[in-house]
């Protein structure tokens, strides 16, 4: 296992690496590329990953807790059960990526562009998406309980027993979403 805790390691190129397991806690890689890179159960938390590459990139089980993704390019990169608690990903790009079973409470997806992504049961309770695009993304069973989904794009969306409740839905735009089963119980909707 690799260890980079803490160190300055902005703009390095990674690309196509095996880091299974690296350990990148508080390390400073914005700019970085992870391109193709194997980052199975690697740890970021902390880190400054702003306008980091993870394009094409396997991320299962990665701990991004608190870590900064602004303007981070995850397209097509596969995150299957990581954990996004907490972690900043204002305007990041998921466009094509596996968010299944990821864990996202209170983080900061702001204007994130998450389109055609796989989400089944994300986990994104207390999450600020305001202004976040999910067109034609499948959130089957996602709990958004408590979320600020102020202007996000849900258009042909699956949200199919997606939880809603508590959720700010002002100005969300649903244009054929289906909706079968979804709780939008003491949700705010304009």
């Amino acid at each position: 296992m690799q260890n980079f805790i803490g160190q300055d390691l902005a703009l390095a190129d990674f690309t196509g690496t095996n880091l299974t397991g690296a350990k990148f806690t508080c390390a400073d890689l914005a700019g970085a590329k992870f391109t193709g890179a194997n980052l199975i159960g690697a740890d970021f938390t902390g880190a400054n990953l702003s306008g980091a590459k993870f394009n094409a990139t396997i991320l299962t089980g990665a701990n991004f807790v608190g870590a900064d993704l602004t303007d981070a390019f995850l397209r097509t990169a596969k995150l299957t059960g990581a954990n996004l608690v907490g972690a900043k990903l204002l305007r990041a790009i998921l466009s094509f990526a596996d968010l299944c079973e990821v864990k996202a409470s209170a983080s900061d997806m702001r204007d994130c562009r998450i389109n055609g992504a796989r989400m089944f049961e994300i986990f994104l309770v207390g999450a600020d998406l305001r202004g976040a695009s999910f067109l034609c993304s499948d959130l089957s069973g996602a709990n958004l309980r408590g979320a600020d989904v102020r202007g996000a794009n849900f258009q042909d969306a699956n949200l199919s027993n997606a939880t809603f409740d508590g959720a700010n839905l002002e100005g969300a735009t649903l244009t054929n979403a289906l909706t079968r089963g979804v709780d939008f119980r003491w949700s705010k909707v304009s």
